[in-house]
């Protein structure tokens, strides 16, 4: 039987017992990290975005606007939660003024989210900025696709690119 480092946020597992459903997943993590911060809250978004995403809210106590600092992906086993300075510099960006995010605060929450996650086989990233879902649109299913130089896409056939290649790009 394999055994898991303990800590409080793995209270919701119990003898190596992984969940089956997203929900789940979410709520671990919520419980694990309600004490993280003094003057902030942590929530996640009520359902998933189209790419099956959690978006990770953090929330003034006092009131005020959620600002995303991550995301948590079980299908894909992912999740990215933003460095202090990106948490900062979002804030001012979407707030008008930074929040004072304590960077032992920010750390703890780093720590918490890999010890909750772990045990779920899900993968923490540390990032500057969010990477954003992909869209799945219908012309991603078609052949292939080449960006010009100046920014528009257009389908090519795989001769012509072989021809491209072959003049030099001419």
């Amino acid at each position: 039987m394999t055994r898991h480092r303990a800590s409080s946020s793995a209270a919701a597992l119990t003898s190596g017992q992984r969940p089956t459903t997203h929900a789940s997943v979410v709520e671990a993590w919520s419980t694990a990290t309600k004490r993280v911060f003094a003057r902030f809250m942590l929530t996640t978004s009520e359902a998933p975005d189209d790419a099956g995403r959690h978006t990770l809210l953090l929330t003034p106590k006092s009131g005020g606007a959620a600002l995303p600092v991550g995301w948590i992906d079980p299908s894909s086993r992912r999740a990215e939660l933003l460095t202090l300075g990106a948490v900062v510099a979002s804030s001012k960006g979407a707030l008008g003024k930074e929040l004072a995010v304590p960077p032992r605060e920010h750390a703890r929450l780093v720590e918490v989210t890999e010890a909750t996650l772990r045990p779920y086989d899900i993968a923490v990233d540390v990032v500057r900025r969010l990477t954003a879902p992909v869209p799945v649109t219908r012309a991603a299913a078609s052949g292939p696709r080449h960006t010009l130089p100046y920014g528009r896409r257009v389908e090519v056939a795989p001769i012509a690119v072989g021809r491209l290649a072959i003049r030099g790009g001419r």
